[in-house]
């Protein structure tokens, strides 16, 4: 069973590495602090929130 378990593990990996973000999101640096910077003031939140209830005409 642990055996299983471990080796699933590496199969549920998600997302893709910093440095491998296509050349349109800008650099790799400047994609990782918006999204730092949306998560701190609430932004992924609002985005969150309307989408649950329906009003994303809001955002």
């Amino acid at each position: 069973m642990c055996g299983t378990a471990g080796s699933r593990g590496g199969q549920y990996r998600s997302g893709t590495p910093w440095m491998d973000l296509p050349e349109h999101f800008g650099s790799w640096k400047g994609a990782h602090n918006r999204l730092r910077k949306w998560a701190a003031d609430g932004t992924w939140a609002k985005v969150f929130t309307a989408l649950l209830t329906g009003n994303i005409h809001r955002l």
